[in-house]
């Protein structure tokens, strides 16, 4: 039976809850609301409250921080009026909040509010705790601001404002009304209200006859971790509540251990008490199951835990830190080098990495990476000390050093190639010179040509352009042999020289000869002719390299569609007499001409006369077919082409059969009647004569 005293001392606010935790490390700090503690809101034994005189909620909370048996703090309040509790708990479950909300009111008519800070834990650390929030509504609404079975309960009397509760005999929770513990047998709770030097108290007691129904035992058993070589320990069972006759039966549910067989080796003693001893635990882990029994209650709970019984704990020993290769040497352009740290080794995973360049050239430090693999790049010529730090992960090192050279780039001298001798033949006197074959291990800056004087000392005539650059050219030159030096330099300021000779000879060969062809005649008209030419050389060494028409003479200057081909059209020519030349020219200078004279008539072409042989005025049907000939038509020269036609006034009748453009045409299946057909001949300068003829 619980005797609860409130004595309403004056506000109390917690809203600037702050407590030192230096004294009490494992606190709660916000409040939890509206839920009583467990052990008081189901009536157990094992809780104890005590009242204080705190004014000052956040003083209340701070003085039990300083008190080693407070392990909680309720503040309960009711208008402007509030009272701060120390609550002593035997387990920490009989401190924990109640699911049930709180439905305290001391008769008032207006319910009483319930905050609770958990302090101090039995065994820390307090478990993860969350409450249910109240529902708020609106009095006299309770039918659209509660759930089902519920009222709107306010939280003064002037106030419309509440929350909502189940009605008396069941309580209220989250998922809704729930029955009165049979536990809840009865309960008197005294008020004391303190103003000025008057106390007055009111007793409210509630009985309830329920018949008494099983509950469930809260068990807690903390899990286990030892180390070897200690190979002992135990499970202790927390119960609440905890009558006197409670039975304990412990049991192994499971194990894995290290050792191949699997076997279990260990000795349990005491395994039908609160606290189940066990020695001799090989390396693994074990699951033990805790059933637990009370007749008086009635009541009984479970629980299970694991013992954890590690290896014997390794001696850390340094880690080795090696770089392949120790030493190296590179010779510029390669500019890259790679210094391998990853065969660094130490008896854990995880080595952490730390490159320094401890000495090198002045002008080169980079940032350096922390990884296994360091690439060195843009290197410059000197001598580098590298050094590389391992770490493991329990912060053991060991470090080492790895030499580097980087030698100067090698820079040869370059070669000068002037290029082959040249042999020349006058008339030809100019010649270029390459010396683009010349080459360097980096770059030629400068090239440079002169003109070496003869081994008689007589300075031959030349003029030279292009002397600073790959290609000289050589004119004016004259019979004699002349030498020329090349010199090249390159970025490193080396040079080399080369020279080539020029073979300047007489002239050797005779001209080409040309040929312009069989002089021409014709007569007008004439739209061109065609002149058709041609050269050849008297050495197998020489060849034509250049063909030029021209008009030597004529009445008028004609047009010469071609000029510079072997063969050519002529147009625009009149009555007269015209003369063409031809020059060749071959590889050494030399030319030689033709020339050839076209004879151009007036027209004396007479036109072609027309005729059809008659197969007579009057035919006499049936006829099966019948052959006009125009063989006898006639020209000065020849008829080159015939063509006929059926005339407009010509019966439609008849079919002509083949072709229309011989010299007979053929004609079937004529009926009765006048016929009319024409025929039209042309010379071969284009000249035609028609005639018709009718039957």
């Amino acid at each position: 039976m619980w005797i609860f005293m409130l004595l309403l001392v004056g506000p109390i606010t917690t809203k600037t809850l702050v407590a030192d935790k230096t004294t009490c490390p494992y606190i709660v700090e916000d409040p939890l609301p509206s839920h009583l503690p467990y052990g008081m809101q189901h009536n157990l034994t094992g809780i104890q409250l005590t009242l204080t005189s705190h004014t000052d909620f956040r003083d209340c909370v701070t003085d039990c921080c300083g008190k080693p048996d407070c392990n909680a703090v309720l503040l309960v309040s009711q208008a402007d009026q509030a009272a701060c509790w120390f609550l002593a708990c035997q387990q920490d479950s009989l401190c924990l909040p109640a699911k049930e909300f709180s439905d305290m009111d001391f008769d008032t008519g207006t319910l009483s509010t319930v905050d609770l800070v958990l302090v101090r834990p039995n065994q820390p650390p307090w478990p993860e705790v969350h409450v249910d929030e109240d529902k708020i509504c609106e009095v006299g609404l309770d039918e659209t601001s509660c759930p089902p079975n519920q009222h709107c309960r306010p939280l003064n009397k002037k106030s419309k404002n509440g929350v909502c509760r189940c009605t008396t005999g069941e309580a209220t929770t989250s998922q809704g009304c729930v029955t009165i513990s049979s536990q809840t047998s009865t309960s008197s709770v005294t008020i004391g209200v303190a103003n000025s030097m008057s106390t007055s108290t009111t007793t409210v007691a509630t009985t309830s006859t329920t018949p008494p129904k099983p509950v469930t035992i809260a068990v807690k058993v903390a899990n286990r971790t030892i180390e070897l070589p200690e190979s002992n320990t135990s499970l202790t069972a927390y119960t609440n509540p905890s009558p006197d006759d409670l039975t304990f039966d412990w049991k192994l549910v499971s194990f894995d251990l290290a050792n191949e067989q699997n076997k279990f080796q260990g000795v349990e003693s005491n395994s039908n008490s609160a606290s189940l001893q066990l020695e001799g635990l090989a390396e693994g882990v074990y699951i033990y199951h805790v059933h637990v029994v009370s007749a008086s209650l009635p009541g009984q709970g479970e629980a299970v835990a694991n013992i954890t019984v590690l290896p014997v704990p390794r001696v850390n020993t340094p880690p080795v830190a090696v770089i392949k290769p120790a030493t190296q040497t590179v010779t510029l352009p390669t500019n890259k080098a790679v210094l391998e740290g990853s065969q660094s080794r130490d008896d854990t995973e995880g080595l952490e990495y730390t490159w320094t360049i401890n000495s090198g050239p002045l002008g080169y430090d980079p940032e350096l990476p922390s990884v296994p693999t360091l690439t060195l790049s843009n290197l410059i010529a000197g001598n580098y000390s590298i050094k590389l730090m391992v770490k493991d992960a329990e912060g053991l090192t060991d470090s080492t050093l790895a030499s580097l050279t980087v030698l100067k780039e090698n820079d040869y001298p370059p070669t000068a190639i002037a290029g082959e001798d040249k042999v020349i033949f006058l008339p030809q006197n100019k010649v270029v010179l390459n010396g683009n074959q010349s080459s360097d291990d980096h770059d030629i800056v400068a090239w440079e040509w002169t003109k070496l004087k003869a081994e008689d000392g007589v300075e031959l005539p030349a003029d030279m352009t292009g002397v600073r650059t790959p290609y000289l050219t050589v004119a004016n030159l004259e019979q004699g042999i002349y030498t020329f030096l090349l010199k090249v330099t390159d970025s490193g300021g080396h040079s080399s020289t080369d020279e080539v000779a020029v073979y300047v000879k007489p002239p050797t060969n005779i001209p080409p000869k040309a040929d312009a062809g069989e002089d021409q005649e014709h007569s007008l008209p004439l739209p061109y002719i065609t002149l058709v030419g041609k050269g050849s050389t008297s050495s197998n060494s020489n060849n034509i390299t250049a063909y030029v028409w021209s008009q030597l003479s004529g009445p008028k200057m004609v047009n010469i569609s071609k000029p510079g081909r072997p063969s050519t059209n002529v147009t625009g020519l009149t009555a007269g007499k015209f003369v063409f030349q031809l020059m060749v020219k071959d590889n050494t200078g030399n030319n030689g001409t033709d020339s050839v004279t076209v004879l151009i008539h007036e027209d004396r072409n007479q036109a072609p006369v027309a005729r059809i042989s008659p197969p007579g005025p009057l035919l006499e049907a049936p006829i099966p077919v019948l052959y006009l000939d125009g063989s006898g038509s006639t020209d000065d020269l020849a008829v080159e082409r015939w063509e006929w036609w059926r005339n407009g006034v010509s019966l439609a009748a008849g079919r002509i059969i083949g072709a229309r453009n011989t010299s007979t045409l053929t004609l079937v299946d004529l009926v009765p009647g006048d016929y009319s057909f024409s025929l039209r001949v042309y010379d071969g300068q284009g000249k035609s004569d028609t005639t018709s003829l009718s039957f």
